[in-house]
């Protein structure tokens, strides 16, 4: 029996061997590398090895307007991205959430703009928004609106990101909670009706109350990956006009790829790394609630 035991074990680590190495070695190892770099100086332009520098980078952040900007700017796209993508989708589960003929299959439709990378959802919206061939623009055109600049302007390019990442992951808000939703009693909303309930006091006394708890996880791990958006970003606008969605991500990219100043790109990223980790742990606070 002991042997069987140990069997068992070495056969279990032999299975669990490719995804550990691969975990050490594409993820521990790198987070490691990132934050000795952030103490170094390191330029890819110069022919040098890193050099260490101590806190320099850190203080310099400290005192970096674009860096501080970019953060501002990553924290208002998350904000207004994940109010409309809860918003938007309690909303259309609230509206899914009935008998209706037909309705399993425009839930199936609806899941689809969820399963597509962002890079192919970021040129979508870039075309969609294009200020000359976009169809948008064509549409406002042809009932007599002037053409808006919704890539081109400071003004709307943030806003037209945010209308692609809503697009593209409300959906995900959809279908957890129209997962809460169906675990609501039915006999909570006959009871409330049979006392004259109206259909704003049902929701409000009784639908929200029951999936508040879903819509918080929900914001908050929309919220996480707003905060690293990237892909969507770099295809629609690649930061600009004049550094208007530079997201902080965004910045990591050109400090370390444009720039190349790798020890204070690194040193970004673990300052984005605290801040998600934050993230993280409000979380699983939740979680325990």
């Amino acid at each position: 029996m002991d042997m069987m035991k140990k069997y068992l074990r070495s056969s279990l680590f032999l299975f669990l061997a490719p995804a550990l190495v691969y975990l050490f070695i594409w993820r521990i190892v790198p987070v490691f590398y990132t934050v000795y770099l952030s103490f170094t100086e390191w330029n890819l332009l110069k022919a040098n090895a890193p050099s260490w520098i101590g806190l320099d980078n850190y203080i310099y952040i400290l005192s970096d307007g674009r860096f501080f900007n970019s953060l501002k700017i990553t924290i208002l796209f998350l904000i207004l991205a994940t109010a409309v993508e809860v918003i938007a989708g309690m909303g259309i589960a609230v509206l899914l959430d009935r008998k209706i003929r037909g309705i399993e299959v425009i839930k199936g439709l609806y899941l689809i703009p969820m399963l597509i990378t962002p890079v192919v959802v970021g040129t979508i919206w870039y075309i969609i928004f294009h200020s000359k061939i976009g169809p948008l623009n064509y549409l406002l055109m042809v009932v007599g609106i002037s053409p808006v600049k919704w890539l081109d302007s400071p003004t709307t390019a943030l806003y037209s990101i945010i209308i692609a990442d809503a697009w593209q992951w409300t959906p995900f808000v959809v279908l957890l909670v129209l997962a809460a939703l169906q675990t609501v009693s039915v006999e909570l909303y006959e009871a409330a009706k049979m006392d004259g309930a109206s259909a704003t006091q049902l929701f409000r006394f009784i639908t929200l109350p029951s999936i508040k708890r879903v819509l918080l996880i929900v914001a908050i791990i929309r919220g996480m990956d707003a905060f690293r958006i990237f892909d969507t970003v770099f295809i629609m606008t690649g930061g600009g006009p004049a550094s208007a969605t530079e997201v902080a991500s965004m910045l990591v990219y050109r400090t370390a790829f444009q720039f190349f100043k790798l020890g204070y790109a690194s040193a970004m990223v673990i300052i984005l790394l605290c801040v998600i980790s934050a993230f993280t742990w409000i979380y699983v606070r939740t979680l325990r609630i």
